[in-house]
Formats: structure tokens, sequence, C-alpha cells
């Protein structure tokens, strides 16, 4: 776990960086690799990385990898680049880099668990490049709470859906959970918003989750509907969590609404039905 200290450093070195570089609409890593004289290419290098950073010479060069990027200007591409200037920006990825105190290593990005701690910094600070927090914020104030919020802000800003969504999670502009399925519907991870750990419910993310027959996260996942991308229906907090009673206070009425994510699977957002 990064220290709130370390969080608040990288995030607002990434949110510096986008505003100075790159003040108007959305951040464009080529433009800033560019202007720091960063090379890079686009290229198939098989399923070894997302990206890499690779210092060599006394100059700098990020490789993104097409196998699993797919291409130049996808939001996973964007997300890899700017991950990637992250290693460059942070001052102890970078000079460790140049001294040769670690090797070149490619990046799998856009994991909310990722175990390294390096790679974590690099994501946060990619999300704050790209999701610059006064900008979010704007973006995310002028639109009704829910998915199809994150998936206008992340049309926006040329972000992934699922980076959007645990942004706007961790940035606690809903008090809810944002849930990841894999492909074969199998939970990956969960992430609660500080507001709902404090005022709901704070072991929500060790909870075995399975969700219930007809609900939003069952039709996505089963394909029920196959021109539907997106789901809403009403569940209460017993259904998700195997320790609170049914009719319990804590059984809270709960909106349930998912969204396909292709390939990598889906995304649940459960919030109050009382949220506006």
């Amino acid at each position: 776990m990064l220290s709130s200290k370390r969080i608040e450093y990288i995030s607002n070195l990434a949110e510096f960086i986008a505003n100075d570089y790159c003040p108007d609409s959305y951040t464009e890593p080529e433009i800033i690799a560019q202007k720091k004289g960063i090379t890079y290419s686009y290229n198939h290098y098989n399923d070894c990385f997302d990206g890499l950073l690779e210092h060599c010479s006394g100059k700098f060069h990020i490789y993104i990898n097409l196998d699993r990027v797919k291409t130049k200007d996808s939001p996973r591409a964007r997300h890899t680049f700017a991950h990637e200037l992250g290693h460059y920006f942070i001052d102890e990825h970078r000079n460790a880099l140049k001294k040769g105190l670690v090797p070149p290593h490619g990046s799998i990005t856009g994991k909310y668990n990722q175990k390294n701690k390096a790679e974590q910094e690099a994501d946060l600070f990619a999300a704050h490049l790209l999701m610059p927090h006064k900008r979010f914020l704007q973006k995310a104030g002028a639109l009704k709470k829910g998915i199809l919020a994150i998936n206008t802000i992340a049309q926006e800003m040329k972000t992934s859906i699922l980076s959007t969504a645990i942004h706007y999670v961790q940035q606690n502009l809903i008090c809810g959970i944002v849930v990841k399925w894999s492909f074969d519907c199998q939970k990956e991870w969960a992430l609660t918003s500080k507001s709902f750990q404090q005022s709901v419910c704070s072991n929500f993310v060790k909870a075995s989750l399975i969700p219930i027959r007809q609900s939003a996260t069952h039709q996505i996942q089963n394909r029920s509907e196959i021109n539907s991308s997106h789901k809403t229906s009403i569940s209460t907090l017993s259904h998700w969590m195997s320790g609170i009673n049914v009719g319990s206070k804590q059984d809270i009425v709960m909106t349930e609404e998912a969204i396909t994510l292709g390939p990598y699977g889906s995304l649940t957002l459960l919030y109050p039905a009382t949220t506006v």
C-alpha cells in the first residue's frame, strides 16, 4: 500500500505535468514524450508486456506493444504510454534506470490490484495524467452519478471505462463499490469508495460475490441480450454479502449497474438506491 503522502505527491506531479504540457481538452502522452525528447515506438511483441521504458546511451525510449493494446489510439494504449511516462517522471524510477540499478521491465498496466510498488505508482501517475483532478471533477459534476457518467467521462477524456471507473470510485464521487469480473465471470477484484467504507460497510472487498439470477450483472455476464452493453437492476446488500442478514438495518437497497468490457470481462457498479 502506498502512503497517503506518496499518493498525494504522485497525483499532484501528474496533474502538474498534464496542465503544463496539455492544458486544454484531453492529455496527449505522445506530445509530452516529444517535448521531453523521449522517443517511442509501437510494434508487435507477442504477449510479453503492454509497455516498457528503456534507458540506453543517455536516452529514454518507450515501447508500446500492439499485440496487447491493439491500436495506437486505444484507451489501453494511452494508459500504457502514460504509465511508462510515470516511470520517467517519478524521480526514483528514472534515476534507478539511469544508474542501471534496475533492468528495463515490461509493464502490464491498468490493474487496480498491482502488487509491485513501482507499478502501483506508475498506474497512479497514469490515472492522474490522463484524468487530472480538477478536470475530472468538473466533468463528473455535470453528470448524473453512475455507469453512464463514467462512460461519458471515458469518451471525453479518451480513457478506458475500467480506469475511469477506478478513478471515479477512488475520488469518492459515489458512495459505492466497483467490481471487476473476468471474461469467465470470476471476481478479479472489488474496490469501495471511502464514503461507502465509512457509512455502509468496511469489509465488502473480502466478500464472496455471486450475482443473483436476472440481476444486471447476471444478464451482462450471460449475454442474455446480445445488443445490450449496459443493464440496471435493484438488489439488496444481503444478496452480495453473506454476513448481512436479510431485512436487517444493514441490508440496504442497492442500485446495480453492469457494463460489458468485451474480451476483458465486465464491470459492476453498486451504490445505495437513494444516491442521486
